[in-house]
């Protein structure tokens, strides 16, 4: 059968179009390698390579030059991996040295093949609005950080898994070439060298802690997370710094040590946060957010002061020293699975640094983190425990397994066109001739004319804790899709025409969550959602953050689709002008109908009360019929063509998921002919 999809609509369409999707900017952990640091590496350099051609004996200064050297090359591989190759040492001068002193081994870059468990960790910057992955490889040897010369489409398919690594690096951090599903015999190799370390607990290592295979390697489904219901038991282990560390741009440390001070390295502190007894705590909304199906608890330990100063791009050896320190003052680590490590800080780009799912190194069983840096404006000052409640709760729910609760702005459209897999799977702002979106739009058939944008807003939607800004409890989507904490018996796929009593999010019962199909082919779905301030939590967000009362009156829609990250959800603006739209009024509001312009859904919000919503779902008839003239061509080439039978109104378009299927006369009105070649 033919790739090729015809869809048609109520409305009369200028043309067909394409959709792209703007990323918001991610930013950098640590800013771009400063020009001082490439030069002394460059230099340096020089040096090297003629000390190692000299055959001579390596002078007193050669030391002293690698380790410089080395602070600034591990900035370059974090912060501009695609470069990292220009920088290294010609591979003779790295062996030379080497033999000449074996010691130097660490301050060299080394090709390496690496087999571990790849783990990623979000670090949101919630004043400009940026988020990050930051990923790392957990081996016998502990935790290194792992950046890309170019990630590969198939990132996100690989996290959590056990892979293999080649690249180029030191032992705390690696650039990778290339990533890949580890071979059955790869990964049994690490489980077993993994298994002989000492681990700081006496338990016995986990028959499930390292996905399972299928086939020659391991599947590309990423891992379930585990242990979302039932006891969440955490570890606060409160850091401070015998010395300052250098900050991210290598900057000498003053000689004043790096403490928290005042409230923040208190017990009390972080026990009024996290436990029972205040308005808000993370224990209270985790019992009421999961219906009861989960519960948060945390004992508080420390502070522990570290011999060494860590930055924020250190953090894998400072939660290695931090678990160490604090299992030498006695510690039992068998009785958590949830870490959380405050530490001084005064230079993290980050607010906050949370591992995705479980991880097994170092510890015998799975376990998260989370990475909490005090900043300075904050050390002697007891800042609002709202804010700080916002922060562990967001944090916390990147361990659980989600990432950021976004906007999806197409402008005076609600949503924009369909996509088709592998036809335009979801980058791009056009920003430049070369970038992907620009060229796409340049191969498009002029009848078909520019792609339709749509921006993704990292953290854009007002209400949910998980956008960053908002203090309502998670979506219902993913406290279907990722949390179960919804049932099967609280959620409904809806893919005919129906009217739904849909109960607020809020209530423990009833169904809260209608999965609306909007397109088959495309896998893409509208969620529909209803709130009321029926609960602590959803009553305590609006009021505090003055949000409009639109939020508890109507129905709240969310996309979901293929080409969209599942761990994100993506509000739609029901009341569309332009970009960027208002999202705080985004929930289409009783008696109010959403129409769907590529597709035949049309949504409606009726009546509510306090305990319900009716939601009227209703698909139009098909307005065009295709016929394809042949169903099969020659392997070398062939053509053919789609006659569409439509009437006078109806708009359509052909098109196809397979780059080697080109088009031409792909859209009209009433009937028609599309040719294929």
């Amino acid at each position: 059968m033919f790739p090729i999809l015809v869809r048609s609509s109520r409305f009369a369409l200028a043309g067909a179009f394409a959709s792209l999707l703007v990323l918001s900017s991610f930013g950098s952990l640590h800013g771009q390698v400063a020009a001082s640091s490439a030069a002394m590496v460059q230099t340096a350099n020089a040096r090297l390579t003629a000390e190692a051609q000299s055959g001579l004996p390596l002078t007193t200064e050669t030391r002293s030059m690698l380790v410089a050297r080395h602070t600034a090359l591990v900035s370059v591989f974090m912060d501009a991996p695609s470069t990292a190759r220009s920088y290294a040492l010609p591979a003779a001068t790295r062996e030379e040295l080497v033999k000449a002193n074996p010691a130097y081994a660490a301050l060299i870059e080394q090709e390496k093949t690496i087999t571990g468990q790849l783990t990623v960790a979000i670090a949101d910057n919630f004043r400009n609005r940026t988020s990050q992955k930051v990923y790392s490889l957990y081996t016998a040897a502990g935790a290194m950080r792992v950046s890309f010369a170019a990630a590969p489409a198939s990132l996100s398919a690989l996290e959590g898994r056990v892979v293999t690594v080649n690249g180029l690096g030191f032992p705390e951090i690696l650039v990778a070439d290339r990533v890949r599903p580890a071979t059955r015999a790869e990964a049994d190799s690490s489980i077993a060298e993994v298994s002989k370390v000492s681990r700081l607990n006496a338990n016995a290592v986990r028959t499930n802690a390292i996905p399972p295979f299928t086939g020659p390697g391991i599947t590309t489904t990423a891992p379930p997370f585990a242990n979302v219901t039932g006891p969440q038991s955490a570890a606060v282990i409160i850091v401070d710094f015998a010395s300052t560390p250098m900050d991210t741009n290598n900057n000498p440390p003053s000689a004043t040590p790096l403490t928290l001070q005042g409230d923040f390295n208190t017990q009390a502190y972080y026990n009024k946060i996290l436990n029972p007894g205040s308005l808000p705590n993370v224990s209270d909304y985790i019992a009421e957010t999961s219906y009861g199906k989960a519960s948060y608890a945390a004992d508080v330990y420390g502070p522990f002061v570290l011999s060494t100063g860590y930055n924020c791009a250190q953090t894998n050896a400072m939660l290695a020293a931090a678990l160490q320190a604090a299992v030498n003052a006695g510690l039992d680590t068998s009785k958590y699975n949830r870490f959380v490590f405050p530490f001084p800080s005064t230079a993290c780009t980050y607010d906050g640094l949370a591992s995705t799912g479980f991880t097994t190194p170092l510890i015998n069983h799975e376990w998260t983190w989370v990475a909490f840096p005090v900043q300075p404006a904050e050390v002697n000052n007891t800042p609002g425990f709202a804010q700080k409640f916002l922060v562990m709760s967001h944090e916390f729910g990147h361990n659980l397994g989600m990432n950021h609760s976004n906007t999806i702005d197409f402008g005076p459209t609600a949503l924009g066109p369909i996509d088709f897999a592998a036809t335009n799977p979801g980058t791009v702002d056009p920003g430049g001739p070369s970038h992907p979106a620009a060229l796409e739009a340049a191969a498009l058939p002029a009848a078909v004319g520019s792609p339709i944008t749509g921006i993704n807003d990292e953290y854009g939607d007002p209400f949910p804790i998980m956008a960053g800004v908002g203090y309502t409890p998670y979506n219902a989507e993913h406290r279907y899709s990722i949390l179960g904490w919804i049932g099967a018996d609280g959620e409904k796929d809806v893919t005919a025409s129906g009217t739904f009593s849909v109960a607020p999010t809020e209530n423990t019962t009833g169904l809260r969550a209608l999965h609306v199909l909007r397109d088959a082919p495309s896998n893409s779905w509208i969620w529909v959602e209803f709130h009321q301030p029926n609960s602590t939590y959803t009553n305590f967000g609006i009021p505090y953050l003055a949000m409009p009362n639109t939020f508890t009156s109507g129905a709240e829609l969310l996309y979901s689709t293929s080409y969209l990250d599942a761990r994100h959800t993506y509000i739609i603006d029901t009341t569309p002008s332009a970009k960027p739209n208002n999202f705080a009024d985004a929930i289409l509001g009783n008696g109010l109908s959403w129409s769907d312009p590529y597709s035949l859904l049309t949504i409606t919000s009726g009546s509510q009360t306090n305990s319900a919503l009716g939601v009227t779902v209703s698909y139009d008839t098909a307005c065009a019929t295709p016929a394809l003239s042949t169903s099969s061509v020659p392997a070398t080439a062939g053509s053919g063509t789609v006659t569409v039978t439509a009437a006078a109104g109806c708009a359509w378009t052909v098109s196809s998921n397979a780059a080697w299927i080109t088009i031409t006369n792909a859209s009209g009105m009433g009937n028609g002919t599309a040719a294929f070649t």
